[in-house]
C-alpha cells in the first residue's frame, strides 16, 4: 500500500468514526474484525458476477406464493389499467393480465410478472428500491419495463434465487410509466417479503 493509500485510508477511517461518534449516544469503538470482501466466484459470466458485488442491508427470503404478494387493486392502481387475479404459472412466478386484450394466439398481451429466476444477468441502470440494490431497462418511449431487485447477497447454487423481477407490459396508451408501476410494485412485495 502506497503512503497515500495509506493516508487517505486513515483519513476515511477518522470521518467515519467522527460521523458515528457524533451520531451515538455513547462513544464508538472500531470494528476489532475486519470487514472482508466477498469472493466473487471465477466461473460466473461478468453480467452475473456483478450482483456479488451489492451489499444488501436488509437480506429478505423468497416466497412461495408470489401471487398473495400484490393484490388486483394494487397492480391496477399501480399501472392504471384494470388487472386480473394473478395467476401462479411456474414456480417463482405469478402473473396478472391488464386491459383484458390478447395477441393472435389469445393469450395476454399486456401484464405484469413477478418472478424470481434463477441467477440473472445483473444489467441496467442501477436504482435502489427500498433500500435494496436494483437495475431497470425499458421506460422511455417503450411499453416494456424490467426491475430486477437484489434480496440478499448471492451464493454459489445454479438453483439460488436472490433476485425478485418485474417485467411491467403495456399497451402503448397506459397512462403510467412502466417503470414508476414496477417500482411501487416492488415496494409492496418488499415489504410483504419475511426478513
Amino acid at each position: 500500500m502506497t503512503r497515500l493509500a495509506a493516508r487517505s485510508a486513515w483519513a476515511a477511517a477518522l470521518v467515519a468514526l467522527a460521523f458515528t461518534a457524533a451520531c451515538s449516544p455513547a462513544p464508538a469503538e472500531p470494528d476489532p474484525t475486519p470487514t472482508s470482501t466477498r469472493t466473487i466466484p471465477s466461473s460466473l459470466p461478468k453480467e452475473v458476477a456483478d450482483m456479488w458485488a451489492e451489499k444488501v442491508e436488509s437480506p429478505k427470503k423468497t416466497a412461495e406464493d408470489l401471487c398473495g404478494l400484490l393484490t388486483v387493486a394494487e397492480v391496477t392502481a399501480a399501472v392504471g389499467v384494470e388487472a386480473a387475479e394473478g395467476v401462479a404459472n411456474g414456480p417463482g412466478k405469478c402473473a396478472w393480465s391488464i386491459g383484458g386484450t390478447v395477441d393472435a394466439k389469445g393469450r395476454p398481451d399486456a401484464g405484469v410478472l413477478l418472478t424470481t429466476p434463477k441467477p440473472v444477468a445483473w444489467l441496467g441502470d442501477k436504482t435502489t428500491v427500498s433500500g435494496h440494490p436494483a437495475r431497470t431497462s425499458g421506460s422511455g418511449g417503450t411499453p416494456v419495463c424490467t426491475l430486477k431487485v437484489l434480496l440478499r447477497e448471492p451464493v454459489e447454487d445454479p438453483d439460488d434465487r436472490p433476485v425478485l423481477e418485474l417485467f411491467v407490459v403495456t399497451k402503448g396508451d397506459a397512462p403510467r410509466d412502466q417503470c414508476e408501476a414496477a417500482r411501487s410494485l416492488a415496494e409492496l412485495a418488499l415489504d410483504r417479503l419475511p426478513a
